[in-house]
């Protein structure tokens, strides 16, 4: 061994690790959380970790993940963890500026950020609206949410008054989403206490959604639906309102649905699963063919739940878009036309079959299917 060998105890091709001079398992002090909201600061959301949640297969301990789960306002795990360094994701109370585990019990609060949004001058019809909350029609394309210009929540403070109430949000906030190809009523909350329980009675599925769609060929009665998306249990309730007759797909159902769940394109799956795709739907209509570029024939015309603040029953409701009575007119039109019913003047003629033109019933008087 050569003399450098012998003084440093490494070989000579390997110089000595230099050291910071602290022990490795020496902790420092924790993270300082700039600017936390006030102590009087009212949580926009709150969330309780469920009595079961251990039992469930799919529950992360890990504050950040299961957050990012749970809160409609987090997108992602990173979103979480930037909000609790920030001191807006809080456990039980505290501020964790480094990753914690959750248990059973425990209840994780979300507060408001202070939005840099730049306003989308976008006009959207408000069906409801008081100091408290909102409901609005989102058009089909709109993104409801995100980081992008054009979206429903960059375009709320253009079409809503501002809240008086004092822990009014620093810009409107819809409590759930529709697909970007969905439209329909979005709720909006527009203060922190109306946003913390409009979440709960979404959570807590204590809210009657009711959609309206269109399906390929011909599907009968009511029913139920039990067939799990993304690996979770998902259920949808379903009611015929009215057949059409189609040449290119021999039949069009007029459907009502209710979704019991709140999964990531459940209808979708749940018709295409009897065999019955929403019409215009290009991602799980599978061999069964279906309508291209002319939009999703899925509209969310009613809701039902209690008023955040008041307690008060709130129903709303809304008529189904106009193409859906153009599809079905049109369809039937070439239909009769193709066998000798339609005469040049587009009446049917007297021995033309007798077929509904408008659903069975109302927005406002149907009722979902018993279970």
């Amino acid at each position: 061994m050569d003399r450098s060998s012998m003084q440093t105890g490494y070989p000579h091709a390997m110089p000595p690790r230099k050291t910071s001079g602290r022990s490795p398992h020496t902790a420092g002090p924790p993270p300082t959380i700039r600017n936390p909201p006030p102590a009087d600061a009212v949580p926009m959301a709150a969330q309780v970790v469920p009595v079961d949640a251990l039992s469930d297969p799919h529950f992360d301990e890990r504050m950040d993940y299961w957050a990012a789960q749970v809160f409609e306002e987090i997108p992602s795990a990173s979103q979480a963890r930037k909000l609790r360094k920030k001191g807006l994701l809080q456990k039980n109370g505290s501020m964790c500026p480094l990753p914690v585990t959750i248990a059973p019990g425990d209840v994780i609060t979300l507060f408001p950020r202070i939005v840099h949004r730049k306003l989308y001058p976008h006009t959207v019809n408000v069906i409801f609206e008081d100091p408290h909350m909102a409901v609005v029609v989102k058009e089909p394309g709109l993104r409801t949410s995100g980081n992008r210009y054009k979206t429903l929540v960059a375009c709320l403070p253009h079409n809503l008054a501002p809240s008086t109430a004092p822990d009014a949000l620093p810009w409107p906030h819809t409590v759930h989403r529709l697909d970007d190809r969905t439209g329909g009523l979005v709720v909006v909350a527009k203060t922190a206490t109306a946003n913390m329980h409009l979440g709960r009675i979404f959570q807590h599925r204590q809210v009657e959604k009711r959609y309206r769609a269109i399906l390929v060929g011909r599907l009968e009665g009511c029913g139920r639906v039990e067939v799990d998306v993304q690996d979770k249990p998902a259920a949808s309730r379903f009611a015929v309102r009215m057949h059409t007759p189609s040449t290119r797909f021999g039949w069009l159902t007029t459907v009502d649905l209710w979704p019991e769940t709140g999964r990531t394109h459940q209808l979708r799956i749940h018709m295409a699963h009897l065999g019955h795709p929403i019409l215009g739907d290009d991602l799980y209509t599978g061999m069964v063919p279906n309508l291209d570029r002319k939009g999703l024939h899925l509209w969310a015309l009613a809701l039902r739940l209690a008023h955040p603040i008041t307690k008060v029953p709130l129903q709303v409701a809304i008529d189904e878009p106009a193409k859906f009575a153009t599809r079905r007119a049109w369809e039937q039109k070439r239909w009769l036309k193709k066998r000798g019913y339609v005469p040049h003047d587009s009446t049917p003629g007297p021995d033309s079959p007798a077929l509904s033109t408008e659903p069975s019933e109302s927005v406002s008087d149907a009722q979902p299917p018993d279970a």
